[in-house]
C-alpha cells in the first residue's frame, strides 16, 4: 500500500501554524527581556536609596540571579526556533515552492552579526556588566557630589 502526500492545503496549514508559533516565540523572547530591564531597574532603584553600603555590593549577585534564568529561557526559546524554521525550509517549503526560510538564511549569513539570537544575548551580558560594576560607579559618583558639595560650601564660606 503506498503513502498518500498530503495535499498543498495541509502543507499550507502546517506552514501558517508553523510560522503564527514563531511569531509568538518572537513577541515572548522581547517580553522576557522587558521584564528582566524593569526588574533590573527597580533593584537599581531601591537599592540606591538604602541607607546600607552593604546593600550597594548585593547588586552584582541580584543582577546575575535576575538576568542569567531569564537569559537562559530565552536561549532555550531561540534554539526552539530555530529548530521550527529549519523544519519549515526541509520539509514545508519544498512541498509548497516557498522559498521563505531559505531566504530568511541567505540574509542571516550575508548579515550575521544581527543573527536571530545574538542582539538579545547582548543585551543580556549588557545587563549583566551594568549591574556588576554599578556599585564601583555609584561610589565615584557619590564621593565626587560630596567633594562638589563640600567646595561649593567651602568657596561660599570664602
Amino acid at each position: 500500500m503506498a503513502t498518500k502526500k498530503p495535499s498543498e492545503q495541509v502543507w499550507l496549514k502546517e506552514y501558517e501554524t508553523f510560522h503564527s508559533e514563531l511569531l509568538v516565540m518572537t513577541k515572548e523572547r522581547y517580553s522576557i527581556l522587558s521584564i528582566v530591564v524593569t526588574a533590573i531597574g527597580i533593584t537599581l532603584g531601591f537599592v540606591t536609596g538604602a541607607k546600607s553600603a552593604w546593600a550597594i555590593f548585593l547588586i552584582p549577585v541580584i543582577g546575575l540571579v535576575i538576568i542569567l534564568p531569564f537569559a537562559y529561557l530565552t536561549y532555550k526559546i531561540s534554539e526552539h526556533y530555530h529548530r521550527i524554521t529549519a523544519y519549515l525550509e526541509v520539509f514545508i517549503e519544498p512541498n509548497l515552492g516557498l522559498k521563505r526560510e531559505y531566504a530568511w538564511q541567505i540574509h542571516r549569513d550575508e548579515f550575521r552579526h544581527l543573527a536571530f539570537s545574538r542582539p538579545l544575548i547582548r543585551t543580556y551580558v549588557i545587563l549583566i556588566f551594568v549591574s556588576s560594576f554599578f556599585p564601583f560607579v555609584y561610589y565615584l559618583a557619590k564621593i565626587s557630589l560630596e567633594n562638589i558639595q563640600l567646595s561649593s560650601t567651602h568657596f561660599i564660606y570664602q
